[in-house]
């Protein structure tokens, strides 16, 4: 570069890291920057976070535990301001999601179920007492539930009993044991 800046147009922009002109298009936009710009082009960019990769990490890292409440609480801002446009986002793009998922999920299995261990070691008590309070209020999810599961444990296949066979079954029960029938 040598010190030399070189003329340019409304349509062009001297790249300040090495020095050629590019076109606008070739920056990424900064409202603070000449023609809202900003002053390095997107290749010196690109270039630069290769070679800092492990040093920009680092201060993300320290930057996002320093300021957990106040970056959650723009986050949350955001969601409700764009809720309608995350919510197409979602609808539109629901394939590549997904898929994005499965992939995150198959490349990172030992790390879940590490935290899914621990989450649920954390929150015994929590857990059971929603799954007590979720058994009661909805009885006829929880036998098909344990149906499904008793079934499973047997290797038999599983056939969900509608709620009338689910009585007539009941009725059957009833009277084979004179009146002893469990819940299930």
């Amino acid at each position: 570069m040598g010190g030399v800046i070189e003329f340019t147009t409304k349509d062009t922009k001297q790249c300040m890291k090495c020095g050629e002109v590019k076109s606008l298009d070739a920056f990424n936009a900064d409202k603070r920057g000449k023609y809202g710009q900003k002053s390095v082009c997107k290749d010196c960019e690109r270039k630069y976070r290769q070679e800092n990769k492990e040093r920009i990490a680092e201060r993300m890292r320290k930057y996002r535990k320093e300021n957990k409440e106040r970056i959650a609480e723009r986050s949350r801002g955001y969601y409700e301001e764009n809720k309608e446009r995350i919510r197409e986002y979602h609808e539109e793009n629901k394939e590549r999601i997904a898929g994005r998922k499965r992939k995150y999920n198959q490349e990172n299995k030992e790390r879940i179920a590490e935290y899914m261990r621990k989450y649920h070691e954390e929150n015994k008590d929590r857990r059971n007492g929603y799954s007590r309070k979720y058994a009661k209020e909805n009885p006829e999810a929880s036998r098909r539930a344990h149906r499904k599961r008793r079934a499973l444990i047997r290797n038999l296949p599983h056939q969900p009993l509608t709620p009338q066979q689910y009585e007539i079954l009941h009725r059957q029960k009833h009277e084979i044991f004179g009146g002893i029938v469990s819940g299930n």
